[in-house]
């Protein structure tokens, strides 16, 4: 599906979510701005089309306007263009969401200009203050990459180590794990034995990323069970073949 610049891909990156162009600066809709609240006002008879909306806009994020400059149905035709323009945001934001497995929605309603700009006018028009301050940046982190299995291992040369060694041992088929035993918890027994190779981190996540390297399902166990540590004898034979791994 296309998105609103008319791009193929819905895909994203916040770089590119931070360039693109205010709606205030880039007026969508050209016709003059009537709602039916709008046209029961007895104030003014001139209604505002896109550009005026979005010049007046600018203005207020720039502080350049008093709400003592605006009659109220200038007011409220401002205040309806701009909740229209937040949902619109709201949407691209879901998109993002999508396309941007591991993000969240506060990270990309902090990251985009426009939707920070529509809370901004909103907050201005609705509340007391009649000076708008726009809020400090926050200096925001970059999406966390997804874990992967190399990722697991302090020493990223080991992870096609421990690879070869399963296959060698007969553990792995054209990587795909196969148990002759048909303990579901076999895979479980060689994570724990890799532990003392791996970063820190929790359990469960990287438990998923090894099952799910060698083509097993997240769920192949429960996570309660992810988080059961074998006894040694269950890992004494993954132990053995990694001997030459393990720190000592």
């Amino acid at each position: 599906p296309q998105n609103r610049e008319g791009v193929s891909e819905i895909h994203q990156s916040d770089q590119t979510a931070k360039r693109r162009h205010s709606f205030y600066s880039c007026v969508l809709h050209r016709e003059p701005f009537i709602n039916s609240e709008v046209t029961n006002m007895n104030i003014k008879d001139v209604f505002l089309n896109g550009n005026e909306l979005a010049e007046l806009c600018n203005n207020i994020i720039k502080g350049l306007i008093s709400k003592s400059d605006l009659a109220d149905t200038q007011q409220k035709q401002i205040l309806e263009y701009v909740k229209q323009k937040e949902i619109h945001e709201q949407r691209f934001i879901n998109e993002l969401l999508m396309a941007n497995q591991g993000t969240t929605f506060d990270y990309w309603a902090n990251t985009l200009i426009n939707y920070r700009d529509s809370k901004m006018i909103i907050e201005w028009l609705t509340k007391e203050p009649d000076k708008i301050t726009s809020p400090p940046r926050k200096t925001l982190k970059p999406p966390p990459k997804p874990l992967t299995f190399e990722g697991l291992f302090i020493d990223k040369k080991n992870a096609q180590k421990v690879k070869d060694i399963l296959k060698v041992n007969g553990y792995t088929e054209n990587g795909c794990w196969r148990s002759e035993s048909g303990n579901k918890s076999e895979p479980m027994y060689a994570y724990y034995a890799l532990k003392p190779l791996f970063v820190n981190g929790k359990i469960t996540p990287q438990a998923k990323v090894f099952l799910t390297e060698f083509r097993l399902r997240e769920d192949h166990i429960s996570d309660r069970q992810k988080t059961n540590e074998p006894d040694d004898y269950n890992m004494s034979d993954f132990k053995r073949i990694f001997y030459d791994l393990i720190p000592k």
